[in-house]
């Protein structure tokens, strides 16, 4: 979900000096490093949790969810 209503504008810039690709709205900024080959757009400009009770997104590439799976596992 990039947080942006539909007259804003999304500004997106490569930072080589970092390897990362910064997003900007009128409300947020979010910042992606290429992770195996994947950038994490979805929440690219997602807004910050306000409650302790809010639903968090994790975004994580296959390969990691499969070592978490089984960390999981063994507790």
């Amino acid at each position: 979900m990039i947080l942006a209503d539909a007259g804003d504008l999304v500004r997106c810039s490569y930072v080589a000096r970092q390897d990362r690709v910064v997003f900007a709205s009128r409300d947020a900024i979010g910042a992606r490093k290429d992770l195996n080959g994947i950038l994490l757009l979805d929440s690219a400009l997602q807004a910050p949790i306000s409650k302790p009770d809010s639903i968090v997104r994790i975004e994580l590439p296959l390969p990691e969810v499969q070592f978490f799976f089984c960390d999981l596992l063994e507790l």
